[in-house]
């Protein structure tokens, strides 16, 4: 018996699993939750990609990532986050002596990064959209959705190829 045998994957989003090499087309939203309410309904509908087995490969993926910010705004409960490491509490740009060890000093210090530094405001969830070619633009349409527009505001995107 293969120790993966009994693995719920279902539980585990699909990126740590297959990485999604053969989807080219990408979409990276940074998002502030501007509405809880709505950002909760959002996310329960949300078709994000998950790990279990497929026959054939997928066509697109979704996958959301948080911070701790956003566990917060979101009403998750503080003994949950508490048990996350520093790092996710805290954000990575949360002690000089992690900087340091990261090589995040002079030119890559948190004070001139984009978002995430030190005094900048870090983004409450990562949404990550991804497709075949020529795919991303109807696939962010669909995963947008109702609720979208007024759950979150898009603090930076990025498209790529």
């Amino acid at each position: 018996m293969n120790n993966l045998d009994n693995f719920q994957f279902d539980d585990l989003q699909a990126l740590l699993r297959y990485s999604h090499g053969k989807l080219t087309d990408t979409c990276f939203f940074l998002l502030n939750v501007t509405d809880v309410t709505k950002a909760k309904k959002w996310l329960n509908t949300a078709p994000v990609s998950s790990a279990t087995k497929l026959e054939t490969p997928p066509k697109t993926a979704l996958q959301i990532a948080f911070t701790g910010n956003g566990l917060r705004v979101l009403g998750v409960d503080e003994s949950v986050i508490e048990g996350f490491s520093d790092e996710f509490i805290v954000g990575m740009s949360g002690e000089e002596s992690r900087s340091r060890r990261l090589g995040d000093i002079g030119e890559n210090a948190p004070e001139k990064w984009s978002w995430g530094g030190k005094s900048k405001d870090i983004p409450h969830v990562l949404l990550m959209l991804y497709a075949k070619k020529d795919g991303i633009d109807s696939w962010r349409e669909s995963v947008e959705g109702e609720n979208f527009l007024e759950a979150f505001i898009n603090v930076s995107a990025s498209t790529g190829e």
